[in-house]
């Protein structure tokens, strides 16, 4: 080959090497074009297109997890108040720290609506006096919780109250301690609560 055309050739390789480059060059600024490439943590994201980024396949698939299953039990809750906090001794008037409670009490029962179903208000005394004196003293007292119950909202249909007397004490009533701890109203509250449904792996 002589030299005239060995110049030729190279002329025509460079020429050719740099449309190349110009058609990268406009490929990858042209600020319309966007690419899909992998950031610095493997990841596929899309982008302006850009030289130097390492591009992706088709992006996988991910599978959603499957919604949580919960079902509705019917659970009794049980909560007590002490007589000696909310009722004057020997009284079955409500103090204001017992008005307050109560509220507090009908304002959750009242957000939950129609999951509750039924509320019994129990009235406890300590031994002291006489059977039928502390059977009168509990029913009386569980009466003022269930109607300050439904002043403030909760539905009487679903509410019963009745006393114990000196029935069912949960401590002895030989300490004054004991005796305290006796003198009580129990609320209990049956409703349905949401709870997340157990699988079972075999």
């Amino acid at each position: 080959m002589n030299l005239k055309k060995l110049l030729a050739v190279a002329i025509f390789a460079a020429s050719a090497a740099g449309a190349s480059a110009d058609t990268m060059e406009n490929l990858t600024s042209n600020k319309d074009t966007q690419i899909l490439v992998k950031n610095r943590f493997g990841e596929c994201v899309t982008v302006k297109a850009n030289r130097n980024l390492t591009g992706c396949g088709e992006q996988p698939v991910v599978e959603q997890a499957p919604a949580q299953q919960v079902e509705q039990v019917l659970e009794t809750e049980v909560k007590t108040f002490s007589a000696d906090t909310y009722f004057d001794f020997d009284k079955s008037s409500l103090k204001p720290e017992g008005k307050a409670a109560i509220q507090q009490l009908a304002q959750e029962l009242n957000q939950r609506g129609a999951n509750v179903r039924k509320i019994t208000v129990i009235g406890n005394t300590d031994s002291k006096g006489s059977d039928a004196y502390n059977q009168k003293l509990s029913e009386r007292r569980a009466r003022a919780v269930s109607n300050y119950l439904i002043e403030n909202g909760v539905p009487a249909s679903i509410i019963e109250a009745y006393g114990n007397g000196e029935r069912q004490p949960v401590a002895s009533n030989d300490t004054e301690a004991g005796r305290a701890q006796n003198r009580r109203v129990d609320i209990a509250v049956d409703g349905i609560v949401e709870r997340p449904v157990q699988r079972v792996i075999n």
